[in-house]
């Protein structure tokens, strides 16, 4: 959707979807609740530039515009509904920001409060985006099918064709996940899926990719685990990874990948760096002809 097209309709249909479950308890009458100036005829762009943040306005991390309103839920108060270009430049989606991809490690004083914390708010987050999805709102999820028609129609043009190379995709969104191997098939890249670390190591043994495209943060095990142990490894080192993340890069500490893919991405960044990646292996490894 072009931001243009953003209707009252959106952004009321946005909160109501929101609200409920966020505060399934009731909404905390000190929330302030976005509303809409009728005598100054307000329109849903004029409420957006009036009350969400551009977290994308001088930020390093971020290539695509992101728009903010923290709307908290009854655990978290940092919590945000978000407005995001995603794959597609000025195509926006609606989501939720639960900062459930905030890197955490034992160390972490109460490190399993947290936890339990970031793993509610992931919950709650999934929640609200399908309901998002169930009262026709664009997001991610509408996006993929989408794309995935559009690579149904122009299947043909492929058909018999050598895949480019084998790329794994390593994601615990479903959505994102299904976004990054529905691009990466179109360009003719032969994709495999795993839906965490763990997935994704064992699936490396049976696979052997040229390329991992994987989260920074998945559960049993993150993808900065992953290359760390594939980056040990003396048969695998050399396959390049790169790391999809939300985080900032700064917070990551030590880079053990060879790309960044900073989410929310644009599609030609994602295979500008794929090429990229894939272009300048080392010798001994190469694409699958």
């Amino acid at each position: 959707m072009k931001i243009s097209a953003l209707q009252r309709y959106h952004l009321e249909q946005a909160v109501r979807a929101y609200l409920p479950i966020a505060y399934p308890r009731g909404v905390p009458g000190s929330l302030e609740i976005p509303r809409f100036d009728e005598q100054a005829g307000e329109t849903a762009v004029d409420v957006v530039r009036r009350l969400f943040e551009d977290e994308s306005r001088g930020s390093r991390n971020l290539c695509c515009a992101r728009l903010t309103l923290r709307l908290g839920n009854e655990r978290y108060p940092n919590m945000k509904l978000v407005l995001q270009e995603f794959v597609e430049k000025g195509e926006y989606v609606f989501a939720v920001d639960a900062h459930d991809q905030l890197p955490l490690s034992p160390s972490t004083p109460g490190y399993e409060d947290w936890q339990r914390l970031r793993d509610y708010n992931a919950w709650v987050k999934h929640r609200i985006e399908r309901r998002f999805d169930y009262v026709g709102l664009p997001t991610l999820h509408q996006v993929v099918e989408v794309l995935s028609r559009s690579r149904s129609d122009c299947n043909h043009e492929t058909a018999g064709l050598s895949p480019a190379a084998r790329i794994l995709v390593a994601d615990d969104d479903p959505d994102l996940g299904a976004a990054l191997e529905t691009i990466l098939r179109s360009e003719g890249y032969e994709v495999f899926r795993a839906c965490d670390g763990e997935e994704a190591l064992s699936m490396i043994e049976t696979v052997a990719p040229d390329l991992v495209v994987m989260d920074y943060l998945m559960p049993r095990l993150c993808g900065d685990d992953v290359c760390e142990r594939l980056k040990r490894s003396e048969r695998w080192r050399n396959i390049p990874v790169l790391l999809a993340t939300t985080t900032p890069i700064e917070l990551i500490g030590e880079h053990k990948a060879d790309g960044f893919l900073v989410k929310p991405f644009q599609r030609n960044v994602l295979l500008s760096l794929v090429q990229h990646l894939l272009g300048h292996k080392p010798e001994g490894i190469a694409a699958t002809a």
